[in-house]
């Protein structure tokens, strides 16, 4: 199993890259990070930065469907195309 975590650019709002050709919608700001456990994940999150923007910590758990609502502006093969080859952190 995997699990995901967000480290947003700046605020939640900040979109990136080019608009999904039928949506029009953007990608949010920021990377997506896979992690092999939980606990690593969840290390990572609380080590996050502390930002104005976000009002606190730039990093947050997400789920696979979470992640994808963050990438609104990458077509579903894309999307899927980039979660196959994802690095792992370790």
């Amino acid at each position: 199993m995997r699990f995901y975590g967000f480290e947003y650019a700046s605020g939640r709002g900040t979109s990136s890259g080019q608009p999904n050709e039928t949506t029009g919608r953007y990608n949010t700001a920021g990377d997506l990070n896979c992690f092999e456990t939980k606990a690593d994940r969840d290390i990572w999150v609380d080590d996050g930065p502390e930002t104005s923007a976000m009002c606190g910590n730039c990093r947050e758990a997400v789920t696979v469907g979470q992640a994808r609502s963050l990438h609104r502006g990458m077509s579903v093969v894309d999307y899927d195309e980039m979660l196959k080859y994802i690095v792992v952190d370790e």
